[in-house]
């Protein structure tokens, strides 16, 4: 039951950090198995889940964005994009930036960071662990043209499910 609770906590602080968000009608979601196919033509991407999605957004003067999310068990699995309205410069600099806040949000410590090569852009990855909560952070951020996303798997530390989680992120293909 703790796992549980400290797991819902996780969730609220990865929300928060993703800012808030409502439900949006121009996404959908389609059962392809025990796993969902979840495909986004505002975000020009589809990624597959290991359980049926929540979706919501928020909009602001400057960007419009849009998030996923299912639990199973003890991880959470979450895909956010943000559509900017202005041009964005240096994609490789500002996901390193997106990874550096989004650690600092969580007061997490970042074990490991690489470059994240897809589809000749590049953007950063990295295992964060979260030592206070007992959990462990595999996230990865891209900037392709105006569009940010931020793929996310979050586990208690001994529940993390390497093979689930390779299969989301592999899953992850933009379109034009």
């Amino acid at each position: 039951m703790k796992k549980i609770s400290i797991l819902f906590t996780l969730v609220l602080l990865i929300s928060a950090a993703l800012t808030g968000f409502t439900t949006i009608e121009n996404v959908t979601s389609e059962e392809g198995g025990k796993w969902y196919n979840f495909t986004s033509s505002t975000g020009k991407f589809s990624i597959q889940f290991p359980a049926k999605p929540e979706i919501s957004d928020t909009k602001t003067d400057e960007a419009h964005t849009y998030k996923a999310n299912a639990t199973v068990g003890e991880s959470s699995y979450f895909v956010g994009f943000t559509v900017h309205t202005t041009p964005m410069v240096n994609p490789d600099d500002l996901a390193q930036v997106s990874l550096d806040a989004f650690n600092e949000t969580l007061g997490g410590t970042i074990e490991s960071s690489s470059e994240w090569k897809y589809k000749g852009e590049t953007g950063r990855q990295a295992m964060i662990k979260m030592e206070a909560q007992g959990a462990q952070v595999d996230y990865k951020v891209i900037i392709i043209g105006q569009i940010q996303y931020q793929l996310i798997v979050i586990s208690t530390s001994g529940d993390y499910d390497a093979k689930s989680a390779k299969k989301f992120f592999k899953s992850f293909k933009t379109t034009k």
